[in-house]
């Protein structure tokens, strides 16, 4: 069964109900947004949106944490990966939500609160990391140009 939305970003929508992502618990500072859907456009990889389907003026951009950091690793917790239905946690998709101000260099993503997707039964949660490691608001394009400045050249 398919169902239009209308939103603010990316207008009219017509999603399969099958095709609803549900966070039980919603998103922190957003308990009340619990339907959501995955946009992807190949024209904005390596980031997706994250629209809001019980309040269609919010959305989020999402990315797969191991494209902006490829050493990311996260331990989520058995309760939470029960809560999931996740059997095998290679099949569980991981995001972090990504901030882009008007100043694009200033863009940063939340390594300390990644949204866990279980895509069989399109069930999330996102998870808080008590890992010192992963900052809320991570710089990454600015710890891709260190990288690249601190490589010798060829």
């Amino acid at each position: 069964m398919t169902k239009v939305y209308h939103t603010l970003r990316f207008g009219k929508l017509e999603i399969r109900e099958e095709d609803v992502i549900v966070i039980p618990e919603g998103l922190l500072g957003f308990a009340q947004c619990r339907r959501y859907i995955l946009l992807e456009d190949p024209s904005q990889a390596p980031f997706q949106w994250l629209q809001s389907l019980d309040n269609t003026d919010l959305s989020f951009a999402l990315v797969d944490p191991l494209v902006i950091k490829p050493d990311y690793q996260i331990q989520v917790p058995k309760e939470e990966v029960e809560c999931l239905g996740i059997d095998d946690p290679q099949k569980a998709r991981v995001f972090v939500m990504v901030v882009v101000p008007k100043d694009l260099s200033e863009v940063t993503a939340n390594l300390r609160g990644p949204i866990v997707v279980n895509p069989e039964n399109r069930r999330a949660r996102q998870v808080v990391l008590m890992d010192d490691r992963y900052p809320t608001r991570y710089a990454f394009l600015k710890e891709i140009q260190k990288e690249e400045q601190a490589e010798p050249k060829a």
